[in-house]
């Protein structure tokens, strides 16, 4: 991918909720340089408010879905069963061990799926949870791989904050391009986990007043 001092990547984080549905976000979604998906989020026919570009299908096995290929499947390993299943989800079906699984398209070839090291998840659980709950969900991993990823992130995607509540935040610019300082190859640096500690404090506010 791109890099240098005067990049600005730009990411958008799309989740599956009802609430973009009309919403009319297709084009602001499509406008980002890397465009990550989740799970079975539909396009088809829903381009005005969700977008018509994937840069990054988030999925494991049991959400597999076919993908065109311009997308590259990013499969998160929860259990060792997944790293099983994905040699033989690109080819014969020989290692699909339980039946919720599913097969991936002819479409899709092995220089286009990835796999997050696990050793990701372990580090966004200690670092950026806490070790809350058992392990995190689809939607967090995928907005911190953004994070680290792009240098400007939107969020569009309804969050999980407490075991019971969840909450739709809308378009929420979780990191933003700074403007370039005056020294030749040097700029602000921002600070996403601050923005990001922020939207989470301001949604957890406004359940607890409501």
């Amino acid at each position: 991918m791109d890099a240098g001092p005067e990049r600005c990547r730009t990411c958008a984080v799309v989740g599956n909720s009802g609430n973009l549905k009309g919403s009319h976000y297709g084009a602001l979604i499509d406008s980002n340089d890397v465009i990550i998906r989740m799970n079975m989020a539909p396009t088809f026919s829903y381009e005005e408010d969700v977008g018509s570009r994937t840069t990054h299908q988030v999925m494991y096995p049991e959400s597999a879905i076919d993908l065109d290929n311009t997308t590259r499947f990013l499969l998160i390993p929860f259990k060792t069963l997944d790293l099983q299943w994905l040699p033989g989800a690109i080819t014969n079906g020989s290692n699909i061990t339980y039946a919720s699984c599913h097969l991936l398209s002819d479409n899709i070839k092995s220089d286009s799926v990835l796999v997050l090291n696990p050793a990701f998840m372990k580090y966004v659980h200690q670092v950026w949870l806490d070790y809350q709950g058992k392990y995190p969900s689809t939607g967090f991993m995928a907005l911190i791989l953004a994070i680290h990823i792009c240098d400007e992130v939107r969020l569009l995607i309804h969050i999980q904050i407490h075991a019971l509540l969840g909450m739709w935040i809308g378009v929420v610019e979780v990191a933003r391009c700074w403007p370039y300082r005056a020294a030749p190859g040097r700029r602000q640096s921002s600070i996403p986990s601050m923005d990001l500690l922020s939207v989470f404090l301001l949604g957890w506010a406004s359940i607890q007043a409501s």
